[in-house]
């Protein structure tokens, strides 16, 4: 059963490329894990500055670790030692690094991508300021319209990263959005992406596993 899984799943991954390719997002199909060094290697050149945005699916294959033992000039607002003013500062330089890399928390199967921020640096990134962005998405991310990717981004990954991050959020005790009003939601900010500006700027990588949240 595990073949006949693989063989759908690739070609749902075929179907999202073309809709993305025709939306001027430059789309990559990675074998798997052992693909992303190699991948970002031939597309990272030691002198670019290199930001990346929280994601779950990245710190699971390894890029953000990868970048900050491979390049000089990485911005890493996580690192533990960072004040809360540190990181937040560090946030702020992404939006004009040369690099961005983060994930995304759907696709929808005609090729938009539908993300939620708390602070809104990672999805700023995304659409304006670095001149080059990498996303990292599993096949699990695929959706097939907007109504189900706004659908999973509230009610199926927001919940599921308020009780990751430990939020004090309804979400994080019931599993479910409730639209709170509370200062802490990690939902702040909804953005769609429509398409590349200008086509190429993003480069959407996918991957035939179940990544992140």
């Amino acid at each position: 059963m595990s073949l006949i899984h693989e063989w759908y799943t690739h070609k749902r991954l075929e179907t999202t490329k073309q809709a993305l390719e025709d939306r001027g997002f430059s789309v990559a199909i990675l074998p798997g894990n052992q693909a992303i060094a190699p991948f970002l290697r031939s597309r990272l050149n030691a002198a670019e500055t290199i930001a990346f945005g929280g994601s779950l699916t990245c710190q699971e294959l390894g890029v953000q670790q990868f970048l900050i033992d491979n390049f000089a000039h990485v911005l890493n607002p996580y690192a533990s030692a960072l004040t809360m003013e540190q990181k937040i500062d560090l946030r702020r330089k992404g939006l004009l690094a040369d690099v961005y890399i983060t994930g995304t928390n759907a696709i929808t199967e005609n090729g938009l991508l539908v993300n939620m921020d708390m602070y809104g640096n990672r999805v700023g990134a995304i659409h304006f300021g670095p001149k080059r962005v990498f996303i990292f998405a599993g096949s699990n991310k695929i959706v097939p319209d907007l109504d189900c990717a706004v659908y999973r981004v509230r009610h199926i990954a927001a919940p599921k990263n308020a009780y990751r991050l430990q939020r004090p959020l309804p979400c994080a005790e019931t599993g479910y959005c409730s639209d709170c009003s509370s200062r802490e939601r990690i939902c702040m900010v909804q953005t769609v992406t429509y398409g590349s500006v200008p086509p190429g700027r993003i480069t959407v990588c996918l991957l035939n596993q179940v990544l992140g949240l």
